[in-house]
C-alpha cells in the first residue's frame, strides 16, 4: 500500500469515527426530548449547512476521484502528514470528552433548552468553546492528511467564518439564560483555550512566597509558549521548505547576492528565538493592558503570514505569489514593531532583525520571480 492510499483510508476512518460521535450524541440529545426556549436566527443554520454541505462534496471529490485536486496538491514531508493523523485522533478524542461532558446538552444550531443545566465539567471547566478547538484540530489534520493547498484554506476559511459569527452569539445567549453565573464562568475560563493565569489555592494564599512562585512558573509558562509557538511556525514552514530547496529552488535563476543555502536554517531559528522574546516581553505586560491584546494579534497574524509564505512559495512553487504575501508580511512585522514600541522598546528592538531579514528576503524574491517568467 503506498503512502497516499494509506493516508486516505485515515481520512475517512477519521471523518467516519467523526459521524458516529455526532450522530449518537444527537440522539441522546433528541431522545430527551427538552422543549426548545431560545433559538438562532434561521440565516446562520443556513450558512453553516452550506460550509457542511461544501466540505463533505469536496470531500468525496478527493476519496473517490484524487486527479480533480492534482493542481492544489502540496509537497509535504511524510512527517509532517503523520503528525495530521496524530492531530486527527487527538481532535477524536476531544470529541468525545467533550460529548459525554455536554450529554442532552448537545444540539447543532445555537439553542438554549429548558431545563438546560451550565456545562462546568469536563474540558468545560478551563474552555467555554472546546468544540470550536476540536473542530481546528481536526480541519488542520484533514489539511495535513490531504496535502491540499485548496481543500486546508477553504476548510479552515469557512470554519473560521462560522466560529467567528457564532461565538459572540452564543456567549450572548447563554448569559441571557444563566445570567452572572455565566458571566463569573467567563472570567476563569478561556475561550478556546484554558486561561494561562495560575488560580491561586488557599495554601498560596497563606504563604506569599508560594505566590511569588506562581507567578515565576506564569511567565515561564509564557516565555515557553512564545517561543515553541515561532518555532513551531518556522517548522511547520521548513516543511514546505526542505523537499524544495534542493531541487525545484536549486533549478531557478538567483541574483548574484543570493545567501547559500545553509545560512537559512540558523538565519530563521536565531530570528523565531527574537520574535518569541519580543512576543513575551509583550505578553507578560498583562491582557488587560490597554494595547497588549491588539499588538499580539498583529504579531500572530505576521507569524501566519510567516508560515503562509513558505506554503505559497515553497509548496505551491508561486513565485509572484510568494512575493504578494511576502510584501503584506513586511507591512505587518512594521506594524507589530510599531504596536510594541509604547509597550516595550526591547520588544520592538527585537523584531527589528526580523524586518531587515524580510526586506532582503522581498528584494531577493522579487528578482527570482522577474529572472524566472
Amino acid at each position: 500500500m503506498d503512502s497516499e492510499t494509506a493516508f486516505r483510508i485515515i481520512l475517512i476512518t477519521e471523518f467516519s469515527l467523526f459521524s458516529i460521535i455526532r450522530i449518537q450524541s444527537y440522539r441522546v440529545a433528541k431522545k430527551a426530548g427538552l422543549r426548545t426556549v431560545i433559538e438562532e436566527s434561521k440565516k446562520y443554520p443556513i450558512l453553516l449547512s452550506i460550509l457542511i454541505c461544501y466540505e463533505v462534496f469536496t470531500f468525496f471529490i478527493y476519496i473517490i476521484y484524487p486527479p480533480a485536486f492534482i493542481w492544489a496538491a502540496l509537497s509535504i514531508p511524510l512527517w509532517i502528514r503523520w503528525v495530521g493523523a496524530s492531530l486527527g485522533i487527538l481532535a477524536l478524542l476531544w470529541f468525545v470528552w467533550i460529548h459525554r461532558s455536554l450529554g442532552v446538552n448537545f444540539s447543532v444550531h445555537l439553542k438554549i433548552k429548558e431545563k438546560q443545566s451550565l456545562v462546568t465539567g469536563g474540558p468545560y471547566r478551563w474552555i467555554r468553546h472546546p468544540m470550536y478547538t476540536a473542530f481546528y484540530l481536526l480541519h488542520i489534520s484533514a489539511f495535513f492528511l490531504t496535502a491540499n493547498w485548496f481543500i486546508g484554506i477553504t476548510w479552515l476559511a469557512g470554519l473560521t467564518v462560522i466560529i467567528a459569527l457564532r461565538v459572540k452569539r452564543e456567549e450572548k445567549m447563554m448569559v441571557a439564560q444563566f445570567g452572572e453565573e455565566y458571566n463569573a464562568y467567563m472570567k476563569r475560563t478561556g475561550r478556546f483555550f484554558p486561561p494561562l493565569k495560575l488560580k491561586r489555592s488557599r495554601t498560596e494564599r497563606m504563604f506569599p512566597f508560594r505566590i511569588k512562585g506562581g507567578a515565576k512558573m506564569n511567565r515561564a509558562l509564557r516565555a515557553i509558549i512564545s517561543i515553541l509557538a515561532c518555532q513551531f511556525a518556522g517548522l511547520i514552514g521548513s516543511g514546505f521548505t526542505m523537499n524544495a530547496i534542493s531541487t525545484w529552488y536549486a533549478a531557478l535563476n538567483k541574483p548574484a547576492f543570493t545567501p547559500p543555502n545553509w545560512l537559512f536554517f540558523p538565519a530563521w531559528t536565531t530570528l523565531y528565538l527574537l520574535m518569541g522574546t519580543a512576543a513575551f516581553i509583550v505578553w507578560n505586560k498583562g491582557l488587560e493592558k490597554p494595547g497588549v491584546k491588539k499588538s499580539l494579534a498583529i504579531f500572530l497574524a505576521q507569524l501566519v503570514l510567516n508560515t503562509v509564505w513558505s506554503v505559497v512559495f515553497f509548496g505551491m512553487k508561486s513565485l509572484w505569489g510568494g512575493v504578494a504575501i511576502i510584501a503584506l508580511l513586511w507591512v505587518a512585522i512594521l506594524l507589530t514593531i510599531l504596536r510594541f514600541y509604547p509597550l516595550s522598546r526591547p520588544a520592538a528592538w527585537l523584531m527589528a532583525p526580523y524586518l531587515l531579514w524580510v526586506t532582503f528576503a522581498t528584494v531577493l524574491n522579487i528578482s527570482v520571480a522577474v529572472l524566472n517568467p
